[in-house]
């Protein structure tokens, strides 16, 4: 299966692995350690409530290695390394929530 064709609910269990630890910001700003898979759903739907246009996206770090998933207003999943200055972001487009 490739990436385009998982999940988003699979990306967010790939992303926490039981030994990594990780964290999660919602549209609001709002950090939270080693949130569950429902509480990252609400995160998700956290998206388009905050009203700021500057940063309407949440995102989920895994604290271990830097590995991070971004999702957007727009419908735009990113995983990029913020710990490797020389990784390049990737990124999937039309990712619906429901996905």
């Amino acid at each position: 299966m490739d990436g385009a064709s998982l999940p988003l609910d699979g990306w967010i269990v790939a992303a926490m692995l039981p030994a990594m630890t990780y964290h999660s910001t919602d549209a609001h700003g709002v950090s939270e350690i080693n949130p569950s898979v429902p509480r990252m759903r609400a995160i998700l739907d956290s998206i388009g409530e905050s009203g700021d246009a500057d940063h309407p996206d949440v995102w989920l770090t895994n604290d271990d290695n830097g590995w991070t998933l971004t999702y957007t207003d727009g419908g735009v999943l990113i995983l990029e390394n913020l710990d490797d200055d020389d990784s390049r972001p990737r990124h999937l487009r039309q990712v619906s929530r429901a996905r």
